[in-house]
């Protein structure tokens, strides 16, 4: 942007005021009710022994407070517990635009699940890569799953975190629109000259 210094104006008294990125992100994310963060001071049940306890969006090795630009790589934290065993377990996420269309589903699949769950606390950590998504407001649909025999929904939570990415710095003169689409991962290109 062409500021460095942004308000926030709230039927015409100031709510807010600091340098432009955050309070930018402020005013996109307005006062939404669900936020980058959550921590259960009671746990949220689920079936059979699933116990989520927090959940969360950072900057990678950030805090959940942290500004978070699409030029960060990105971690999506959750802590939960089991109290009783599983055999196979493991969360989905079910990730969507500002529109509240599904974008797409990952999963711990293949790398947190192919193992006995014992009794206990668990941390799992979603690594999302810098320059992967367009900037603006998303949300995801969480899911816990158990496939003792059959694949049971221990969890199903939708939309329970939201979390907003702030545009790269750009230099006053650079390009400041918006790529269309809500992914816009940055692909290695090679180039030759051929004459």
């Amino acid at each position: 942007s062409l500021c460095k210094h942004g308000i926030i104006l709230q039927n015409g008294q100031l709510l807010e005021q600091g340098e432009i990125d955050p309070i930018v992100t402020h005013y996109l994310r307005g006062d939404n009710a669900i936020d980058n963060y959550k921590v259960y001071n009671e746990p949220l049940k689920g079936k059979n022994g699933f116990e989520l306890l927090e959940i969360g969006v950072r900057p990678q090795g950030g805090q959940f407070t942290d500004l978070t630009r699409v030029s960060d790589d990105v971690e999506i934290v959750i802590r939960y517990r089991l109290t009783q065993p599983h055999e196979k377990f493991w969360i989905t996420l079910h990730m969507k635009n500002e529109q509240g269309e599904r974008m797409f589903s990952t999963s711990g699949g293949g790398r947190c699940y192919d193992k006995r769950h014992e009794v206990g606390e668990y941390e799992q950590i979603c690594h999302l890569p810098k320059d992967f998504f367009n900037w603006g407001t998303y949300a995801f649909d969480f899911l816990a799953i158990s496939h003792p025999s059959n694949i049971e929904c221990l969890l199903h939570e939708s939309d329970i975190i939201s979390f907003t990415l702030a545009n790269r710095p750009i230099e006053i003169g650079g390009w400041m629109g918006k790529e269309p689409g809500d992914i816009t991962p940055k692909f290695e290109y090679t180039e030759k000259k051929l004459n």
